[in-house]
């Protein structure tokens, strides 16, 4: 018997002393002097399992860590809320467009401290700045949470803000549990309450922790450099071509060729050229100069995975900001509603919607 357990039967046992070898249940009593003679064993019972639990569940998941106390936004940024009685204590990247969001104007750090409610909205506001929301078509994300009264409340606050902006809008409340929670976190609930206090709110420099410089390097080499910055020099390419192609016209067909597709072989040697081009352009470009360079160190990888979101925030800036600018007409409450009612007829309700809208 694990000792824990001896000391709780030790405990019990002074409460309620062994009955004496001598003391016999009469079973001839009335049926009512047996309910009254069983009552001690069930009151026992009932103590015992108060101590098991208070013992136990600690180590299950940490007090006020529950499902009520987390609460996800999918939008194509997926981002976790972290909630102390309905206000937020961390937010975390589940994916990269997630990480150029909370970067967006250390837009993180804003968020501590908010009701639940504003915070989802201020950050479904920094994404369609940043063109993750068609301000211009039906926008549809889905909030998850345990606890069904906050979803609500986030929902009439992200309708509210659709609304004014013009915009159409389906948001899903979708409440579920420690299980739901970890599929889409990808995670236990458990576990992620455990790092949130210790990791980045950025997914991209979370991926790196752990890593020797080695691999390091090579994550960075395979994610970074031959992918994610070689496909921003390459749409830079592409949106700024006919510029270019009045500073290096003898080149435009090579360039759009190159703005087709990159090797990686023949970006490692032209990548800081084309950079150098496109700044010539648009000077926040000069950011990806650097980026072109393997980091040596952890420390050196989290500022380069900074400086390249920073620049996805102002290319976002530079390329969505006219439709995120354009004043629209408010929607009535009355063709709002409608509209909702209409999807629902249509699905069956708003979370079928949004699973449809994302297979």
């Amino acid at each position: 018997m694990k000792s824990w357990k001896k000391r709780l039967k030790s405990e019990l046992d002074a409460i309620v002393p062994a009955q004496p070898a001598n003391v016999r249940c009469d079973r001839a009593k009335s049926s009512s002097a047996n309910t009254f003679s069983r009552r001690p064993a069930l009151w026992i019972s009932a103590v015992a399992a108060v101590l098991v639990l208070a013992v136990a569940l600690p180590f299950v998941l940490p007090v006020g860590q529950t499902a009520s106390a987390c609460v996800t936004v999918e939008l194509n940024p997926k981002v976790a809320f972290v909630t102390e009685k309905g206000v937020v204590s961390d937010s975390v990247a589940l994916n990269e467009d997630a990480d150029i969001v909370l970067n967006y104007d250390r837009l993180y750090e804003k968020l501590l401290g908010l009701p639940i409610d504003e915070a989802v909205t201020l950050f479904v506001d920094y994404s369609a700045r940043l063109g993750f929301v068609d301000m211009d078509d039906v926008a549809t994300l889905r909030v998850s949470g345990g606890d069904g009264e906050s979803l609500a409340t986030v929902a009439n606050s992200l309708n509210e803000y659709f609304q004014k902006k013009g915009v159409y809008a389906v948001v899903a409340e979708n409440v579920t549990d420690a299980d739901g929670l970890a599929s889409i976190l990808g995670e236990s609930l458990k576990n992620f309450f455990n790092d949130t206090a210790r990791q980045s709110p950025f997914i991209s420099q979370r991926q790196a922790e752990g890593l020797s410089e080695q691999q390091l390097q090579s994550y960075y080499q395979s994610h970074y450099l031959y992918g994610e910055v070689k496909n921003t020099v390459r749409l830079l390419v592409s949106h700024f071509l006919d510029e270019l192609g009045d500073i290096a016209s003898s080149a435009i067909a090579h360039l759009e060729e190159l703005a087709n597709y990159i090797s990686d072989e023949v970006f490692d040697r032209v990548g800081e050229t084309l950079v150098q081009l496109i700044s010539l352009v648009w000077p926040d470009a000069s950011a990806l100069q650097d980026l072109v360079h393997i980091p040596q160190s952890l420390q050196e990888f989290a500022q380069k995975v900074t400086d390249f979101l920073n620049v996805q925030v102002q290319m976002r800036l530079q390329f969505y900001g006219e439709m995120y600018q354009t004043v629209r007409e408010a929607i009535s409450d009355a063709d709002f509603d409608a509209f909702v009612q209409n999807i629902v007829a249509q699905y069956g309700s708003a979370n079928d919607y949004w699973q449809n809208a994302n297979n």
